[in-house]
Formats: structure tokens, C-alpha cells, sequence
């Protein structure tokens, strides 16, 4: 029978749902960033700045192999209540977002923080941490993918920016990535989220090769959720968007992007 476990999905966020807004640039503009040894997909959200009390803002300072970048801070300071006023979060500024541009330039490796003044557009950038990977045979094993099952928390697993609770969850992890899952963008850390459309995989089903993985073909597709180098947001799960199988079929929607490993 089907799988009836769905993978793990982040508590709602603090800050509200996307705006339609901002889901109409989500889906009209998406671009790949390079930070560090790993490409994300991201989508380009334009957030338009009209009135001093809708900066209630800071940006923070990450640097990733000599590369600056800024995200919208997510961490309170003090009293000085929540990170991102209400004014900004209703221009679509959300905790962890990347900042990309200002009023048309380009900021994302600027060396020093902006100057902002109302009215202005700015371009933020919102991760997605899916990967899915295609592999030409089974891709677990010696020099290759190797998984363990252990606990992660939410706020690893979904981000700090989103500011989940520490929740755990057994999830099956990659320990180790080489070869050609490595040159796929799979990293240590990455959670394995279904093999073949087959849900929530363990680290025991990948090392005996369980049958409902369907580790035969010769086609293996793997979908993952990578770590974020940066206290960024990352675009939220939908379980709905996730392969399903069904009497010996493989079904539904895949997540993008797709890598063919040959």
C-alpha cells in the first residue's frame, strides 16, 4: 500500500502567509544564486517601500568564501519588540529575505550596508532549499551518499529566519556526499525526503535497499532539503508539491530544480 507519512512541514511563521503580492512575483521571476560550493533557485520578490515607518528593518552581515551578503535580520534585540515591524512585513519584508537590489542597483555583494530612504523598491531573494536529483543507478553507498538517522529540529531544518520552535523530528541525513551526488549540490546535512516518490525514507531502508524505495531502476530520483548557508528564508514546504507512489507507479508533481546526472 501507499506510504501514509508526509514530509515533515514548518509551523506557520510569526510574520503572516506570502502576500498574493508577493506570490505573483514568486512565480513571474525566479533566479539561481551561487553562495558557496552550491546553486539555490530563488524567487525574486519586489517589495515597494513607500513611507519611513515601513523600514522598520535591519539588514545582518553574512560572509560565505569571501562573499558579503545581507539578509533581513530575524533575532529581536532587547525589548526593542519583533525584528521587522508590521508596516514593513505589509510591504512584503519577511525576517531572512535577501537583499539583491535597491531602487534598481545592485546590492548583492555590496561591501557596506545600504542607506535606505522611502519611497523605494527593493529586490529580495527568497532560497529554496529542494533539490531534486536524478541519478543514473542507486546513488547510497561507498563513495557515494551516506545517510544516518538522527534528530533535527525545526529551526535547523526550516531555518532560523522563520523562527520555529525547537521541535525535533527522526529524519533520514546525509553524512557524507561524493562524486557525482556532491557535483549535484547535495551536501552534509541535507535531509532526504523521498526516494522514487516513496516518503520519508529511513537511513535503515536506504542502507538494506527496502523494496518500497524501488532501488532497482535505473533511474533513481532523490528529493532533499539542503541546509541554507545564510540565516535566510527559505520558500515553505508544500507536501502536495511531493512525488507520491501509488500501485507501482510514480505520480504526481516534482519539485524543481531537476539535476540529470549522467
Amino acid at each position: 500500500p501507499p506510504p501514509t507519512s508526509s514530509p515533515p512541514n514548518p509551523t506557520s511563521s510569526p510574520w503572516g502567509s506570502i502576500s498574493c503580492a508577493e506570490q505573483m512575483a514568486a512565480v513571474d521571476k525566479v533566479r539561481r544564486l551561487r553562495i558557496g560550493e552550491c546553486e539555490f533557485e530563488c524567487n525574486v520578490l519586489e517589495c515597494n517601500v513607500d513611507s519611513a515607518d515601513a523600514l522598520g528593518f535591519s539588514l545582518r552581515k553574512s560572509t560565505v568564501d569571501c562573499q558579503t551578503y545581507w539578509t533581513v535580520e530575524h533575532e529581536a534585540k532587547g525589548d526593542s519588540g519583533p525584528p521587522v515591524t508590521a508596516e514593513a512585513v505589509a510591504c512584503g519584508i519577511r525576517p531572512g529575505l535577501v537583499l539583491s537590489a535597491v531602487g534598481g542597483k545592485d546590492y548583492l555583494h555590496a561591501a557596506k550596508v545600504p542607506e535606505l530612504s522611502s519611497p523605494v523598491v527593493l529586490e529580495l531573494l527568497e532560497l529554496k532549499s529542494e533539490l531534486t536529483a536524478s541519478f543514473d543507478g542507486w546513488p547510497f553507498g561507498f563513495g557515494k551518499l551516506s545517510v544516518e538517522q538522527r534528530k533535527v529540529s525545526k529551526q535547523e531544518m526550516f531555518s532560523a529566519a522563520h523562527g520555529c520552535p525547537t521541535e525535533v523530528e527522526e529524519c533520514c541525513v546525509v553524512k557524507l556526499a561524493l562524486g557525482t551526488t556532491r557535483r549535484a549540490g547535495v551536501t552534509p546535512g541535507s535531509i532526504v525526503h523521498s526516494i522514487n516518490g516513496a516518503l520519508t525514507p529511513t537511513a535503515q531502508e536506504v542502507l538494506t535497499r527496502a523494496e518500497r524505495l524501488s532501488p532497482q531502476l535505473a533511474q533513481v530520483e532523490v528529493i532533499f532539503q539542503r541546509p541554507l548557508p545564510l540565516p535566510a528564508r527559505d520558500a515553505a514546504f508544500n507536501p502536495n508539491s511531493f512525488m507520491t507512489r501509488t500501485t507501482g507507479q510514480v505520480s504526481g508533481r516534482m519539485l524543481r530544480p531537476q539535476i540529470e546526472i549522467k
